[in-house]
């Protein structure tokens, strides 16, 4: 590395992303422990038997060309420097209760989350089916009052087709009285001539 113009050393590109991926371990924590698959406050032994179990598994001999499991391997190697050597682990475990805490909380507020949308969800679904329970009754009760106002409407064209029918035969009855009345009058004169 070429000196710079403040007497320091250049940096080049892979140490400058390297540093930025620090930075987004930092920003985004990770428990090391659950990684592993061990309790916190685990001992050394548990850790290296988990740390090997793991090795093996995604070890890069052993899954070649599988980028996620180089990669899992290189994170799980990263893991365990930290978990084997007692100065790091005292200054992950240092932090480790606010940063549990903090994503357990996370955790649980991406869990409401999730539960409220679904209540709401639930809900929604409920509404629809009482709306659409209110609709088809409404729809039934105009049904049933249509119907009985076809009833009514019949009933009456019915009783107004029989009264005028009576009425008919009224006058048909009263004509044949007035024809019979006439028939006699011109009888009587018939007679009386």
């Amino acid at each position: 590395m070429a000196p710079n113009k403040r007497g320091g050393r250049e940096r080049n590109e892979e140490e400058e992303e390297k540093e930025e991926g620090e930075e987004e371990d930092q920003g985004n924590w990770k428990d090391f422990y659950r990684f592993v698959g061990v309790q916190f406050g685990a001992s050394k032994a548990e850790i290296r038997k988990a740390y090997k179990k793991l090795a093996l598994q995604w070890h890069p001999d052993k899954n070649e060309n599988d980028e996620e499991a180089s990669k899992k391997f290189q994170n799980l190697q990263a893991v365990y420097e930290i978990l084997s050597d007692d100065s790091k682990r005292r200054e992950y475990d240092s932090g480790y209760t606010w940063n549990r805490r903090v994503a357990d909380s996370e955790e649980k507020r991406k869990q409401e989350a999730s539960a409220i949308r679904k209540l709401r969800k639930e809900r929604e679904d409920r509404l629809k089916r009482e709306e659409a329970r209110r609709k088809a009754a409404f729809a039934k009760e105009q049904a049933k009052i249509k119907l009985q106002r076809e009833r009514k409407a019949k009933k009456l064209a019915a009783k107004r087709r029989r009264e005028n029918e009576e009425h008919l035969l009224e006058l048909m009855e009263r004509r044949k009285k007035k024809n019979k009345k006439k028939k006699k009058k011109k009888e009587k004169k018939k007679k009386s001539e």
